[in-house]
């Protein structure tokens, strides 16, 4: 294998990677996963795919995949977004942190969030579920210190506009990112604004990108570009 080669097979890895959620408790969603002839990955917020045959890393996915058969939607238009229109790095204006993994378990519900209980009324007993009290259902009675990274990123609710559909920056963001991966153009192939997914074309991936949802999406203080 020669360093070309290393170097595309590292690229598109990256790139899927990217997609991954990191949310235990939806396995299926930490590392790529095939439906037919298509490689997905996605956290549920974005997603990017490509045809099983332009896969060159080794990825291992033993959950059920879900069904994403109808999630991107058909193509209906075809434009050029020129994504480097705006100076990103003077937008990333918060500084990043991670956290050290050091969560401490909630000691009430064991770390699983939810509680159980019965209730007995007239010779009948009723189960009930609801979040824990103590961590108010995160799992957690402490969460895990946050470290700097160095690295900048963006405000909680920073947004970008794409004509009429915002999303969030650090959402849309992952475009910018994919694109200097690849070296080719974003390509805006699906739009709507019924609030479901917007589809891009970057070379030979598929990118969705889903807006947001609040209520308050009318009002533009918080847009940082516009496009």
């Amino acid at each position: 294998m020669n360093m070309t080669e290393i170097k595309n097979k590292t690229t598109l890895e990256e790139v899927f990677r990217l997609f991954c959620g990191n949310d235990a408790l939806r396995p299926v969603f930490l590392n790529p996963f095939v439906v037919g002839d298509k490689t997905y990955a996605t956290d549920a917020y974005a997603m990017v795919r490509c045809d099983n045959d332009k896969i060159d890393f080794e990825f291992n996915n033993r959950e059920t995949p879900p069904n994403v058969s109808n999630v991107i939607p058909e193509n209906n238009t075809s434009e050029i977004i020129d994504i480097d229109s705006v100076d990103w790095d003077v937008l990333l204006s918060e500084n990043e942190t991670i956290g050290d993994g050091n969560d401490v378990e909630c000691g009430n519900c064991k770390g699983e969030g939810t509680c159980d209980d019965s209730v007995y009324y007239k010779s009948k007993f009723y189960n009930v579920e609801y979040d824990c009290p103590v961590c108010e259902g995160t799992g957690y009675e402490e969460e895990e210190n946050q470290i700097p990274t160095g690295n900048k990123t963006f405000k909680f609710n920073d947004k970008v506009k794409l004509k009429d559909v915002t999303f969030f920056a650090s959402k849309f963001y992952r475009l910018k990112k994919v694109k200097d991966l690849m070296g080719c153009d974003v390509e805006l192939i699906q739009y709507n604004t019924t609030h479901k997914g917007i589809t891009f074309k970057i070379g030979f991936l598929d990118v969705l990108i889903m807006p947001t949802m609040n209520a308050d999406d009318r009002d533009d203080t918080d847009i940082i570009a516009r496009f």
